[in-house]
């Protein structure tokens, strides 16, 4: 890596993130048997890395994305907002000095930011990046004891996260943000209980995996784990009423751990789920259209991190945690089913096609597909595949990535980070945005 800063960086990607680390005799001349992809840049701006728990998102041609530095050994984060047509600069938030953040989400013509571990929400004026008001959702007085807020999914009003942790007020939890008073000093702490909308159990545990229909119905998946007894606790798929809190239906499911960031995917009248397993269901019903529990975990697993899912032409893309090194790590694992880069069909789950990265680590992003082209950023450049065969197009191995990003597609084009070296600022990067041509 040219870039200094990365070495730290990669221990968030896990350690076998990195393509110069690996000397497989069987791959060892790959970069000079590969073909090269020259993408087309539209533009480029210098940011800084994004937060690993923060997810960029597009919002009426503007991205939302975070920063985070450190000075003088205290990290800080900030927000920024960009015009995506041409990457200027809009606003940056004031810097934050924090552990971490969670995911924003824009409610109206504002932006909320939790703060990972302290349970406050940072609440942003959309237009200029100002601070509007500051929320804690942690006084003793509260009902409920709120964990750390990992993910958050929205609806109108509303923002859902998944209440984990060691207390008894496991579930899904719902904040309403017209309780915020926006004409009050924004530096004054605002208390506002969220409510407990759902809870099954003691150990009833939502990870991440949070989605909402454009009509209001929320749908999330519970941990399978084992209780103190030893018993392994079954997971639940649950559908319920964003407004009214009412279910629509729940089943349970003996499969998977539930585990995986990201791992529900909602297209049109079908719920898709990227556990260890994939599996797909009737979004209005919750009946079964597949279940691939006998499939071999080597190339369908996602990876734990994984930041989403892409649908192109009745087919979903994503990435797993699987690298070139699993074979030695796994013995039982056989070679030849170690993918990191899959494409399964949306009618039946079944693997249309894969591929490993040659020399490279796990990736915890996934695929944009545009013209008929799979773009996937790792740590070992730029790949493009053809997205119904995944033979390979090419490499742009100019780039440098963690491979654990969330990227953007946006009107045509592919917007990525790339992680090279600024001697000046070793925490900057390069913000790029490529035509999908």
């Amino acid at each position: 890596m040219k870039n200094p800063s990365l070495i730290l960086m990669l221990f968030v990607s896990l350690f076998n993130s990195s393509c110069p680390l690996f000397d497989r005799e069987d791959i060892k001349d790959y970069k000079s048997k590969e073909p090269v992809y020259t993408p087309k840049k539209v533009w480029e701006t210098e940011v800084y890395f994004n937060s690993f728990r923060f997810e960029p998102f597009e919002a009426e041609g503007y991205g939302y994305y975070s920063e985070q530095f450190r000075s003088y050994d205290v990290r800080y984060y900030r927000l920024l907002k960009i015009n995506l047509n041409n990457g200027e600069i809009i606003w940056r938030t004031k810097d934050l000095q924090t552990e971490s953040i969670s995911q924003a989400q824009k409610v109206g013509d504002n932006i909320y930011l939790p703060l990972h571990g302290k349970d406050i929400i940072m609440v942003y004026d959309d237009f200029d990046g100002s601070l509007a008001a500051t929320v804690s959702l942690k006084p003793e007085t509260f009902s409920y004891k709120v964990e750390p807020i990992m993910q958050t999914a929205v609806y109108d009003k509303y923002i859902f996260w998944g209440n984990l942790g060691n207390n008894e007020n496991y579930g899904l939890m719902r904040f309403d943000t017209s309780l915020i008073d926006l004409n009050k000093d924004p530096d004054y702490v605002q208390l506002i209980e969220p409510e407990l909308i759902w809870q099954r159990n003691e150990r009833s545990a939502v990870w991440t995996n949070i989605v909402v229909s454009n009509d209001g119905i929320v749908y999330f998946l519970t941990i399978r784990d084992t209780v103190k007894s030893g018993i392994v606790k079954d997971s639940y798929l649950v559908s319920l009423d964003a407004e009214t809190k009412s279910p629509k239906w729940s089943i349970t499911r003996n499969f998977g751990w539930g585990d995986r960031q990201n791992s529900l995917f909602l297209k049109e009248d079908r719920l898709y789920v990227i556990d260890r397993n994939p599996s797909c269901y009737d979004s209005h019903t919750g009946k079964v259209i597949f279940e691939k529990k006998d499939d071999v975990y080597e190339y369908t697993d996602a990876g734990p991190y994984l930041k989403g899912i892409f649908w192109y032409d009745n087919k979903l893309y994503y990435t797993t945690g699987m690298h070139s090194l699993t074979h030695r790590q796994s013995p039982t694992a056989d070679p030849k089913r170690i993918k990191n880069i899959i494409c399964i069909d949306g009618n039946t789950g079944n693997l249309v096609w894969g591929d490993l990265v040659p020399n490279g680590g796990s990736i915890y992003t996934f695929p944009l597909v545009s013209n008929g082209k799979a773009y996937v950023v790792t740590d070992c450049g730029l790949r493009v595949y053809n997205a119904n065969t995944g033979a390979l197009i090419g490499v742009d191995k100019s780039v440098e990535n963690l491979g654990s990003d969330h990227n953007l597609l946006y009107n045509n084009m592919i917007i990525y980070h790339n992680y090279v070296s600024i001697p000046e600022s070793p925490y900057l990067t390069i913000l790029t945005a490529i035509k999908a041509d």
